[in-house]
C-alpha cells in the first residue's frame, strides 16, 4: 500500500500500546476510530475469521470506502 502512495494505518500495531487488559470492545472502539480516518482498507488473507476483522469491514462498507484484498483484487466498499 505505500508503494502505492497510501499512509498506512497498522491498528493491530497500535493497538498493542494500549494497556494490559484492554478488552476486545475496547480494541474495536479504537480501531474503527481509526478507520474512522482513512479512505481506504486492506483486509488480509483470513479476515473472515476474525470477528474485529469483520466489523472493519462492515463499517468500510457503510463508509463507502476503497476496500482492497491481500490477494491483490480491489472490490468497491458499495
Amino acid at each position: 500500500m505505500k508503494e502505492q502512495g497510501y499512509s498506512v494505518i497498522n491498528p493491530a500495531k497500535i493497538n498493542s500500546l494500549l494497556p494490559e487488559g484492554t478488552t476486545h470492545e475496547q480494541y474495536m472502539t479504537v480501531s474503527i476510530a481509526l478507520l474512522s480516518t482513512c479512505e481506504a482498507i486492506c483486509m488480509l488473507d483470513g479476515w473472515k475469521n476474525s470477528d474485529g476483522a469483520k466489523m472493519e469491514f462492515a463499517k468500510a462498507v457503510e463508509d463507502e470506502m476503497i476496500i482492497f484484498m491481500e490477494s491483490g483484487k480491489k472490490a468497491e466498499g458499495k
